[in-house]
């Protein structure tokens, strides 16, 4: 720049600020997409869990329709 603090023209600092907004704006948009990645994992991992959970159930129903078929 040759020695001077700023550029000729009256949008030099309104330019500064749209810059400054639109990297906030990048930040923000990677911080989200970080904690709804973050998210999808728990949701998948509890997914998983409850999935185990309800094929354990299912299987216990088998076994108590196994165990009644035998008595009646």
């Amino acid at each position: 720049m040759n020695g001077r603090w700023a550029v000729p023209g009256t949008t030099y600092g309104e330019e500064i600020v749209a810059l400054y907004e639109k990297m906030a704006d990048t930040m923000d948009v990677k911080e989200l997409i970080d904690r709804l990645g973050k998210k999808i994992i728990r949701l998948e991992t509890e997914n998983a869990r409850l999935r185990k959970e309800l094929t354990e159930y299912k299987n216990t129903i088998e076994e108590i329709k196994e165990a009644l078929s035998k008595l009646l």
